[in-house]
C-alpha cells in the first residue's frame, strides 16, 4: 500500500468509524493484533474533528514508525475478510442436514477498558461468593 495522503487516511478513518458504529463485530474478522493496529492508527472508536485525527496520525507515526504499515496491512486483510464473508449475489447457502455444525468464536478488541462492565462482573462474582458462603453456613446449621 503506497503512503497515505491525509485525504486517504481520513477516508479510511471515516469508513472504519461507520463500520465501528453500525457493525463493530465486523472487525472481529481479523486478528486481535490487526484490530489493535486499526484502533491505534485510525481510531475508529473516536468521534473527533478531522484535524484532531490528523494530529493523532502525526503523533502516533512518530511514536511507532511501523504502525502505519501494520495498520495499512490490517486494513487490507479486513477488506479481504469482509469480501470472503459475503456470499456471492444469488448464491444459495445450503448445508446438508447431517453436516457437522461448526462454531466459530471471534474476539472483538475494544480500544478502551469498559470499567463499568468490569465493575459489574466483579460485583456479580462477589455476590455469588457471598451467596454460596451463606448457603454453606445454612447447610452446616441445618445438619446439626
Amino acid at each position: 500500500m503506497p503512503r497515505l495522503t491525509n485525504h486517504t487516511y481520513l477516508h479510511i478513518h471515516h469508513k472504519l468509524r461507520e463500520l465501528w458504529v453500525t457493525h463493530p463485530q465486523t472487525l472481529s474478522l481479523v486478528s486481535y493484533r490487526d484490530q489493535l493496529a486499526l484502533h491505534r492508527y485510525f481510531s475508529p472508536a473516536i468521534d473527533e474533528p478531522d484535524a484532531r485525527h490528523l494530529a493523532h496520525r502525526r503523533w502516533i507515526s512518530e511514536a511507532e514508525p511501523s504502525l502505519p504499515q501494520r495498520a495499512g496491512r490490517a486494513y487490507q486483510r479486513l477488506g479481504r475478510a469482509i469480501e470472503e464473508a459475503q456470499p456471492a449475489p444469488g448464491a444459495a447457502v445450503r448445508t446438508p442436514a447431517d453436516a457437522p455444525r461448526r462454531l466459530r468464536v471471534q474476539g472483538l478488541a475494544r480500544p478502551e477498558l469498559d470499567v463499568e462492565r468490569i465493575a459489574q462482573v466483579i460485583f456479580e462474582q462477589v455476590m455469588t461468593a457471598v451467596e454460596q458462603e451463606q448457603n454453606n453456613e445454612h447447610d452446616e446449621v441445618s445438619a446439626v
